[in-house]
């Protein structure tokens, strides 16, 4: 018995369980442990503990199951593209800008939740697979296709283009309560003499105008090129967002 268990321990079977028990909390703490298991596997010239160590690691079987998991959401017209923050605490990433709610090249809707422990791992393999599976069969269906404006081609159809009205929120509601139908053009008038109110204004909290232009065919919303809605016409839903409405 000791001589089986001591002819066991070289096989690298207790860096192979540390691994995985430490995958779902670290994946970067993971990867050294199932490095090791590999090394002692194959120094200890078992085969059985080979193909445990190589096959059978968290590193070999998330990345499967992942892959597995983003194939069939892209074919149902479900996979989305997740953020992966570039910073380290939670309030750094909040102040950092939200940018498109789809992926300008995959045109996958933007996840933006936190990734958790083993999330930073799972999500980049999700967004490698679901980018190479565009790549080779284009986008997945419900998916916009059309064109996108940038920030600075936002902003100078803006500027030739109108004020919002309340009836042109009605397919957004969510905008609804970030901009009032609010009268704030007011003229300067001598004491006694009563503001004259120059017309309604859409605006936000930060005092910026929701605006309505036109660009190549399709219908922009927003309050320039910090802020847009991306209309199709034919539908006169939104199939793309970038910034903040509070911007």
């Amino acid at each position: 018995m000791c001589c089986h268990l001591s002819s066991c321990r070289p096989s690298g079977f207790l860096s192979w369980m540390a691994s995985w028990l430490t995958f779902p909390i670290c994946p970067i703490l993971s990867a050294p442990l199932a490095a090791i298991s590999v090394i002692r596997a194959v120094r200890s010239g078992s085969a059985y503990a080979m193909t445990r160590s190589a096959l059978l690691s968290p590193f070999v079987i998330v990345t499967m199951c992942v892959t597995a998991r983003t194939a069939a959401e892209y074919s149902h017209g479900q996979a989305v593209w997740h953020a992966m923050p570039r910073c380290c605490s939670r309030e750094q990433a909040a102040s950092t800008p939200i940018g498109w709610s789809i992926d300008p090249k995959t045109r996958l809707d933007v996840s933006r939740d936190w990734p958790d422990g083993h999330q930073r791992y799972t999500w980049r393999v999700s967004n490698r697979v679901a980018r190479g599976l565009v790549k080779l069969f284009g986008p997945q269906k419900g998916s916009w296709r059309g064109s996108l404006p940038g920030k600075e081609q936002a902003g100078r159809a803006f500027r030739t283009g109108r004020d919002a009205e309340p009836a042109d929120l009605a397919a957004f509601p969510e905008l609804a309560g970030v901009f009032g139908h609010r009268a704030l053009m007011r003229l300067n008038q001598p004491i006694g003499v009563t503001d004259v109110v120059l017309g309604p204004v859409m605006t936000n909290d930060a005092g910026s105008r929701l605006r309505i232009a036109d660009f190549y065919g399709l219908t922009l919303i927003g309050t320039g090129e910090q802020f847009f809605i991306v209309v199709d016409p034919s539908t006169n839903l939104g199939v793309a967002r970038y910034g903040d409405p509070s911007r």
